[in-house]
């Protein structure tokens, strides 16, 4: 009998045990497991193609890291104020790929000079030449004075309409954004050098100063003079006239006259 009870005793320590242990697989089961998460920057907007980002397009997200874009960025730092390369939606996660700057090359190459151009300035291609573009040795980053060539109104000592032949100083300092298609090579008589030419120079410029240089193009010559790498100076010559006049000549420079011709 007493054996009878020993063994009982010891199917309920066995029973106990197997029913705690089953207890806790269950309780085991049900608590969620901790899954690993990352911290990523995404789109609280839809950014299209060439958008420089602001603060209020982007926020940070907390993800689980199985599901985190190859490359993602992850603070706002990485983000703000880029330029978005592709066009992206709302609540996408932001990559560094699809990040660049004003001067990242990816960005600037292919047309897209827009982003080289300083706010307020404007760029404006003008046709150019041999011996007005300086003989093909302008290139993209330099930087030119435009002279221009044309008749200007005046009058002469009777009193009466005359054109006078005006050279003057247009614009100095403009920087050169790119140079136009290269439409042949000029090489040297011993055949030592060989010089790309250009049909035209992208520059860049206020919008004044745009309206200035096309009554320039439509109504006489422009040349360019090339600068040298470190000289800034405004050296702002006086107009060159082929004969002095009684009347004043409006410069090319000046605004013409409300009505004027």
């Amino acid at each position: 009998m007493k054996k009878i009870y020993i063994i009982a005793g010891i199917l309920a320590l066995v029973t106990g045990i197997a029913a705690f242990s089953y207890a806790k697989s269950l309780e085991a089961a049900a608590k969620p497991q901790e899954i690993p998460t990352t911290t990523v920057v995404i789109t609280t907007v839809a950014i299209g193609e060439g958008v420089f980002i602001a603060q209020d397009m982007v926020q940070l997200k907390t993800v689980p890291s199985e599901f985190v874009a190859a490359g993602a960025a992850t603070t706002l730092g990485d983000v703000v104020g880029k330029v978005n390369k592709y066009k992206c939606m709302a609540n996408q996660q932001v990559t560094l790929d699809q990040l660049g700057s004003a001067e990242d090359a990816s960005i600037t190459s292919g047309g897209r000079l827009s982003y080289s151009l300083k706010p307020g300035m404007r760029a404006m291609t003008i046709s150019t030449s041999e011996i007005t573009g300086v003989g093909g040795y302008v290139n993209a980053g330099d930087h030119v004075d435009i002279l221009c060539t044309l008749n200007m109104p005046g009058l002469d000592e009777k009193g009466e309409n005359i054109v006078i032949p005006t050279s003057t100083m247009l614009l100095e300092n403009v920087l050169v954004l790119e140079t136009g298609v290269i439409t042949s090579h000029l090489t040297a008589e011993d055949g030592s050098t060989s010089t790309e030419m250009y049909t035209s120079l992208t520059i860049e410029v206020t919008p004044p100063d745009a309206v200035k240089i096309r009554y320039a193009v439509a109504f006489g010559e422009l040349s360019f003079l090339l600068r040298s790498v470190d000289d800034a100076q405004m050296v702002k010559p006086a107009d060159y006239v082929l004969a002095a006049t009684p009347a004043p000549v409006q410069s090319p420079t000046q605004s013409p006259a409300p009505g004027g011709n």
